[in-house]
Formats: structure tokens, C-alpha cells, sequence
């Protein structure tokens, strides 16, 4: 144990502040002179201070940490020591920042420790310099783009989170790997090698360039590369930057590599103490010493072994040095490099006080040594640090802007300032509302007010600038706020893209699209009166030659007949195929499963077809597989419409031979029901096949002209069967005949199929061949020629009917007469039949009870909708069969 005066001699030596404190008292009783330059206060007055030093001195915030402190040396064995960091005020009236280190020197008489000897170091510029580059960090964490950093050889050396999200690895697995092999494709791994190197010359690259993540995805993405230079101008690595970035990751790493460096400046801060004899040539070292050279203090502790550990390079300025300070000073101090035990090198910072006699004679000389290696690194790293985030702020492609709380810009890079046609400086001081357009002001002000509010933790914002000529600039804005430690604000942060160009191609493309929308409005409603203007005539057309049918025609005449309702029905599928094209094309065309029977469906395309086949001399088959359900779930009209289509062409290309239509269970799944049309026809060339099913295809256009039809049919199966959720195929031998396979997920159900269970008409009403005799229906249509087709239609079935001219009629007829059903038409004079029949709908209980069926030429999917939501029961669409009106009718009456 050193006596008090041998104390106060190595004190003087310390670079920190070494004082003795009593812990019964609570006071500072003893303190070096270094007390005076750290704090502004004599030895004299920390003494008189006494139990008040601390009290009066420590921070508000760091009272309790204090006292805490002091509380763990009663369980602290004798030797060891503990660390703590805490704030003093200073004479001037600054909190400085001290790291003290305290072991028991003395104890009470029942061993309870009384005096402490520390040494605190002031480290207020690191912690300045920590706040700094946490600060620094911030910033480029904030940039929305992915930024990473390589050395020459393009190694990783930097990545933050934006990089992480856009390329998949993380930072960890980033740091220290080649930048081709994580974001560049193989293929492309020697151009990105060339432009790497082209890049030293170049300085700057910007551009598309391929690259890949870790999935292995690979992608064009926007990148910037610079050379980071030192500032004489040596090229220290790259820096890239790439799309957005998250700015956490790389921050906090910012922070735990200036942890670690403050780590070893606190392990630092156990100096090495020695105290010299001139006389005797004896040197004193503590563990401290001992700890940084590493090893037992040599035989004799003598003066020559300190000097043989010098590095030679150092010897004749550190021998200098001594020679002066002994001759003439009170205290000095050098740097030089310290050789350890194991061989290397460290650079340490020796301080030495001298102890003169009355003469001036040198009676002992005390120091302590410091190893400044890690400091001195941290410091390089940290002005690195610092320059590198610096270039990153103003070499962004990004405009970045610091805002202070009142709105005003404290900060700009150049990128900021080129988007306003400025200089960076012009810009300082200036409110963020001198350059916005007052349009988009209050929007903007309103944010920023929130964002600092900490109501929002950051916003983005498509808005305008005004730039310094007077025009307009669109940036997206993304504003976020840089908060200290505390929480409090230090600035607003604002980073800014220019989106000018992109603003008008999408309002070119705006207005480009609304003009397509409106031309296939235009379109399909010009398509849909187009239809409707044929089928009003069509309807009076079709319907008479059905009349005439029965009219006692000769054989000649009947074969005429046949022939003018086969034309007519061809023109009503050419209807039928543009209308259900357009409808695809607007994906307004909509499939309604509902129970039917597979097996009628079979039996009525064989009854239609076979007859036709038979007057070609062609032999129909029809084939049932096994097992096949009573009953399935499906649009049954669009698959008759399918089967009905693929029937058609084989008869139109077979001449001779056979039909085959054939349906079984799926035998290879997944799907339910399997339908095919086979034929013995002119087959199909292999060449037309790829197209076979997309309309206006080649092969449509060659058959359209040679066999007539649109074209469009096999477009239009194939889309339907599609929708349905199945598939559609064929196959073919030129010269031989084709086979269609329609394949369909049609599950089976108990529910009964449309029209089953339908109550059969009276016995004398089927004899009779008039199923609704003595009903009484009311006809609204305006059309005459359509008035006669539907009484008469009408009037062999046995209705009783009155014709309606317009809406209005219908409602007044309807009032003075009940009727057992009103067929509505839609487009009549007046008042339509969708007004007609809301009206009715509203005219109490009879007006609900009445079954309104539509029948109108408007034959679009939202025209039926329409109707229903009108208050109509169902709609026939025209031209109207009489069977159609039969199996309608039968369901209401």
C-alpha cells in the first residue's frame, strides 16, 4: 500500500482525475490537480465541498446510478475494482462525461469499506463523437434505396436493410462476401467485373442493369456507382446504390461497431503506472503495467529493460524527449511504440511527472502509460466513418433535405437542390413552403406537423415544387423525423424523388385508357342495338315461317320453307357468336350452373341432329357410357350451345361416312363428364391446329369462306369451356376426320334437373295439343308484325290473349282484367316494360302475385339482369319459338 504522499505523487502522473473517496462521509476528500483541468475546480474546493461534491455536482439523471454504485462495494472483495460513467458540471457550467475505475483502499475497524481510490477519465468528446456518427448513420439508414459499399476487389464492406429486402441475404451474410456472387447472375458476372474496373476511370456509372437475389429471382434494377476516394484522391471502394432502403440494420451496426470501439478505449483506460528512482535506477510498475506488456517485471525492474522495449524507430526522439523533460520540466509526456511480450507492437501515450528537490534535482519521476492503439484506430475508423457517410449524403441520386422543427431547410445535397434549379446554399434557411406549390401546402403542412408530433412515424407524398425559374417539378416526397436517444427531435428528414416524367406518361396513359374504354363501350353498345334492331324483325320473321309450317303446305313449298328458316336461324348464331365474343372480351359473359339431365341433353341433340345427318346420307351415332349421373350441376345452355357448335362443323365437313356423339365418365380425371363429336370428314391440317381454337384464325378464314360461318364458333367453345373450369381439345387425320373431346367438371347432385316434375298439362289439353286452354294472357309489344306472331304462337296453345301497345296500355289493361301471365316487352313507346312492371309490382298483393316474363330483343346478360331486377319472373329472349313459350309457360301456369 503506497503511503499518501507517494499517492499524490503518481497522481499528478494520471491523465484522469485521481482522487480518494470516503463512503461513510459521502465526500470527496483528496483529488489531483487534473481535477482543476477537466472540471474547473481547485483540490481546495472539491475538499470544501465535501458531502455536497456529488450531490451538487452529478447530474439529476445520474444520482441514483451514483449511489447504486457506491452500494455494490460493500460485497466487493479487496483488489477488485468497479467501472462506472456519469456527468459532472463543470465550473463553466457544462456536464462533462467521466468514466471512473474504484477499488476499497481502506476499510472501517468491522471491514466495511471507508475510502476509495479512483481515476475518471473525461471521455466527453467520445461520447460526442459517438453521437455524431450515430446521427450519420441515421441518415443513410433513412434513404429509401438499397445502399452497399465494397472494397477494390468488390467486397462487401457495407449493406444495409434496404439491400437486405431487395436482394434477400442479410447483412451479416452480406459483410465480407463478393458483390457478384450475391447480385449479379452468373451470366452476367464478367460485365459486371469489366464495369467495376471501367468504373475507376469513369468515376460514375449510372443505369438498368441486371441482377438477382437470393431466391435466385432475377430482375433490372436502377443503380448508381460511384468510386469512394479518399480526400487526396486514392480510391478507397465503391459505393452502389439500387432502388429503396430501410435504414435500421445498418444503423444499429453503425452503433455496435462504436460500442466495440468504446469498449476498448474503457479497457484502455487501465493505465500503466511507474514510478522511477534516478538514483537507484529501480522502476515500480503495477498490474496495469504488467497487463500491457504482458509477463513478469524483469530482474531488478531496471530503467534499460523499459528501453529495450521502445521500438528502435522511436528510440533517439523518445530518448529526447526525456533528456528535456528531466532537465528542466515538471512534467511531459510522448508517444511511442511499446513492445509486448509476444513480439508486437503497441502505441501507447507515457505521461511523467517530476518530483524535484529544493534544488531542482530530479528526486523520482512517476507516469502512467496509456494504450492508445485501440483509441487511435477508433478515431481513423471514426473519421472514415464520417467522410463516407458524408459522400453517401451528398452523392445520393436521391434529393435529401434536413428540416428543423420550424420547417426551415438546415441542409441539402446537391441532388436536392438540382431538382429546384438552385445552389444548396440558396436553399438553407429557406421554409419548405417558400418552394411548394400552394396547391398541395396544407396537405404537406398538415403531415409534417403530425410527423413531429410523433402522431405518424413517417409519410409519403406525390406533390409539386416550385423551381427557381418559375415551372413545376412532381417529386414523391418521403418525410420521416431523426429522433436522439431521449426521443427528442433533431430534424426532419426529407427524401425526394423526381417523378416528373413519370406523372405524364401516366396521365398520357389516363387518358390513352379512358379513350379505350369509351370506343369498347361504344362498341359493345353499338353491338347490342345492332342486335337488337335484327332480332325485333327476326322474331316477326322466324315466327311467321313457324306459322306457316302448319298451314297446308305443298311438298315443294315446305322444302322452301325449311330453307328460308334455315337462313334465318344462321343469320340469329351470327348474332348470337359476335354478341358472345364481345361479351368474353369484357369478361361480361357468365355461367349459371343449375340440375339438369345429362342424359336429355344427349337424347335432344341426337333428336336435332339426326335428321339433318340422315338428309346428307350420313349415319348419326350416339354413344352413352356407363355410370353416367342422373343428374349434374351446370350451365346447361352454354354446354348445349358447345355441343351444338362442334355438331354443326362435323356435319358442314362431312360429306359421307358417319357422326358420332358420345358422352362417358371422365376415365382420366380430374375432371367429371367427358363429351366428344367424332366424324369422318376433310379433317384438319396439322399446321392449323396451334390456332385452331382463337378466332379469326387462318383456318377460320378458310372455312368461313369455302362452308360458310363466322369463325368464331370454336373460339367461343373454348372460352366457354374454360370458364366452366374445363378443357377442350381435338385431334385430327387430314383426309380422315377430327375428334373433339370437351372435358367438364360437372358434379353430380340430387337436386331435380329444370323442368323435371313440371305438372303435366290437363288430359283434354294434351289431347287437344293446347296445354294453357282458357288461360288469359296479357301481350305488351309495341311491333305489330310481333303482335300477330305472338297471338298466334299464343292462340295455338290455347291462351286467351290481349295485346298491349306500350306500358301504359299493358298497365291499364292489367287494371281492369285479371290475367293469369304478362309477357312484357322492354322497348316500347311511353313508358317501357321495366317501368310497366315495377309499376305493377307496386299496385299491393295482386301486382306481386302475377308472373312477368320479358320478352325483348335485348339479349346481354345485364339486360337480363335488368328485367329481373325490374320485378320479371324470366325472360325469352327473341326471336321466340313456340316450344320456348310452351316450356316456359308451363312453369307459371
Amino acid at each position: 500500500m503506497q503511503s499518501p504522499e507517494d499517492l499524490g505523487a503518481i497522481g499528478q502522473a494520471v491523465p484522469g482525475i485521481v482522487y480518494l473517496f470516503d463512503l461513510v462521509r459521502g465526500a470527496n476528500v483528496w483529488a489531483n490537480r487534473h481535477v482543476a483541468d477537466i472540471l474547473g475546480y481547485s483540490t481546495q474546493e472539491v475538499r470544501e465541498m465535501g458531502d455536497h461534491f456529488l450531490r451538487h455536482l452529478a447530474h439529476p439523471d445520474d444520482l441514483q446510478l451514483i449511489n447504486e454504485y457506491h452500494v455494490r462495494f460493500a460485497g466487493l472483495a479487496d483488489g477488485a475494482a468497479l467501472d462506472c460513467e456519469y456527468r459532472l458540471r463543470s465550473a463553466s457550467g457544462e456536464y462533462r462525461w467521466l468514466r471512473s475505475r474504484d477499488v476499497v483502499y481502506r476499510r472501517t475497524a468491522d471491514g466495511r469499506p471507508w475510502l476509495l481510490i479512483g481515476v475518471a477519465l473525461d471521455v466527453t468528446d467520445s461520447k460526442a463523437r459517438e453521437e455524431r456518427l450515430r446521427l450519420q448513420a441515421d441518415l443513410l439508414q433513412a434513404v429509401q434505396q438499397a445502399v452497399i459499399a465494397t472494397d477494390l476487389k468488390g467486397t462487401v464492406t457495407f449493406w444495409n436493410r434496404a439491400a437486405e429486402a431487395l436482394y434477400g441475404y442479410s447483412e451479416g451474410e452480406a459483410i465480407g462476401q463478393s458483390i457478384l456472387d450475391l447480385t449479379v447472375p452468373p451470366a452476367a458476372a464478367s460485365a459486371a467485373g469489366a464495369l467495376l474496373r471501367q468504373l475507376l476511370a469513369d468515376n460514375v456509372w449510372r443505369g438498368a442493369f441486371e441482377v438477382r437475389n437470393r431466391a435466385g429471382r432475377t430482375f433490372r434494377a436502377r443503380v448508381t456507382n460511384s468510386v469512394l476516394r479518399e480526400p487526396a484522391g486514392r480510391p478507397l471502394g465503391f459505393i452502389g446504390i439500387s432502388e429503396d432502403i430501410s435504414a435500421e440494420e445498418a444503423a444499429v451496426r453503425a452503433l455496435e461497431q462504436s460500442e466495440k470501439r468504446l469498449a476498448l478505449f474503457a479497457r484502455a483506460a487501465n493505465d500503466a503506472l511507474w514510478d522511477w528512482d534516478p538514483a537507484t535506477g529501480v522502476v515500480w510498475r503495477n498490474d496495469g503495467f504488467r497487463n500491457l506488456v504482458g509477463g513478469p517485471d524483469p530482474p531488478g525492474s531496471d530503467f534499460e529493460w523499459w528501453e529495450s522495449r521502445i521500438h528502435p524507430d522511436d528510440h533517439a526522439d523518445v530518448r529526447a524527449q526525456v533528456a528535456e523533460g528531466l532537465a528542466s520540466a515538471s512534467s511531459f509526456s510522448m508517444q511511442y511504440r511499446l513492445r509486448r511480450a509476444a513480439g508486437d507492437y503497441v502505441l501507447v501515450l507515457d505521461r511523467a511527472y517530476i518530483d524535484r528537490d529544493a534544488k531542482g534535482g530530479v528526486r523520482r519521476v512517476v507516469g502512467a502509460v496509456t494504450d492508445i492503439t485501440p483509441l487511435t484506430r477508433a478515431e481513423e475508423a471514426l473519421h472514415q466513418q464520417e467522410e463516407y457517410f458524408r459522400r453517401i449524403f451528398e452523392e445520393s441520386p436521391t434529393g435529401i433535405a434536413l428540416i428543423d422543427t420550424d420547417g426551415r431547410v438546415t441542409r441539402v445535397n446537391s441532388r436536392f437542390a438540382e431538382m429546384l434549379g438552385a445552389l444548396p446554399a440558396d436553399l438553407v434557411g429557406a421554409s419548405f413552403l417558400d418552394f411548394t406549390h400552394p396547391e398541395d401546402a396544407a396537405i404537406d403542412l398538415e403531415l409534417s406537423k403530425r410527423l413531429f408530433e410523433g402522431a405518424i412515424p413517417r409519410y409519403r407524398l406525390d406533390k409539386r415544387y416550385l423551381r427557381s425559374d418559375g415551372s413545376v417539378v412532381w417529386v414523391s416526397l418521403t418525410a420521416t423525423v431523426l429522433r436522439n436517444r431521449e426521443g427528442g427531435v433533431i430534424c426532419g428528414l426529407g427524401m425526394v424523388e423526381d417523378i416528373t416524367g413519370r406523372r405524364a406518361v401516366e396521365e398520357a396513359l389516363h387518358i390513352a385508357r379512358e379513350k379505350a374504354e369509351a370506343a369498347s363501350e361504344a362498341k359493345s353498345a353499338f353491338l347490342a342495338q345492332v342486335s337488337h334492331e335484327i332480332r325485333t324483325p327476326m322474331n316477326g320473321l322466324l315466327g311467321m315461317l313457324e306459322l306457316l309450317r302448319s298451314s297446308g303446305l305443298s311438298e315443294e313449298q315446305s322444302r322452301w320453307l325449311e330453307a328460308a328458316t334455315q337462313a334465318g336461324n344462321g343469320l340469329l348464331r351470327v348474332i348470337n357468336d359476335i354478341l358472345d365474343v364481345t361479351k368474353l372480351q369484357h369478361g361480361r359473359l357468365a355461367i349459371h350452373p343449375a340440375p339438369f339431365s345429362p342424359h336429355q341433353l344427349l337424347n335432344d341433340l341426337a333428336s336435332l341432329y339426326r335428321p339433318r345427318a340422315e338428309a346428307k346420307g350420313i349415319r348419326f351415332v350416339l354413344t352413352e357410357g356407363p355410370g353416367v349421373p342422373a343428374a349434374l350441376l351446370g350451365d346447361e345452355g352454354r354446354l348445349r350451345q358447345v355441343m351444338m357448335n362442334l355438331l354443326d362443323n362435323a356435319l358442314r365437313f362431312t360429306s359421307s361416312g358417319s357422326v358420332e356423339l358420345a358422352m362417358q365418365i371422365d376415365p382420366e380425371g380430374p375432371f367429371a363428364i367427358e363429351f366428344s363429336v367424332a366424324d369422318t370428314g376433310m379433317g384438319i391440317p396439322t399446321a392449323a391446329l396451334p390456332s385452331l381454337f382463337e378466332p379469326f384464325s387462318p383456318l377460320s378464314a378458310q372455312t368461313s369462306r369455302s362452308l360458310g360461318g363466322t369463325g368464331l364458333g370454336l373460339a367461343i367453345a373454348k372460352q366457354l369451356i374454360v370458364r366452366m373450369g374445363g378443357a377442350i381439345g381435338v385431334e385430327s387425320v387430314p383426309g380422315a376426320g377430327s375428334r373433339f373431346v370437351v372435358r367438364v367438371p360437372l358434379p353430380e347432385t340430387e337436386a331435380a334437373p329444370a323442368g323435371a316434375g313440371t305438372a303435366s298439362p290437363k288430359p283434354d289439353a294434351v289431347q287437344t295439343k293446347q296445354p294453357f286452354l282458357g288461360r288469359t294472357i296479357l301481350l305488351a309489344e309495341d311491333n305489330q308484325i310481333n303482335q300477330r306472331v305472338g297471338q298466334s304462337l299464343l292462340a295455338r296453345l290455347g291462351a286467351q290473349v290481349d295485346v298491349a301497345a306500350s306500358g301504359v296500355d299493358a298497365l291499364r289493361l292489367w287494371q281492369e282484367r285479371p290475367y293469369d301471365l304478362i309477357l312484357m316487352d322492354c322497348l316500347m313507346p311511353v313508358m317501357d316494360g321495366f317501368e310497366a312492371a315495377r309499376e305493377i309490382r307496386r299496385r299491393g298483393e295482386r301486382g306481386a302475385e302475377v308472373p312477368i316474363v320479358a320478352l325483348t330483343a335485348l339479349a346481354l346478360d345485364e339486360d337480363r339482369q335488368e328485367c329481373l331486377r325490374a320485378g320479371m319472373n324470366d325472360v325469352i329472349a327473341k326471336p321466340v319459338r313456340q316450344e320456348t313459350l310452351r316450356q316456359v309457360l308451363s312453369r307459371f301456369l
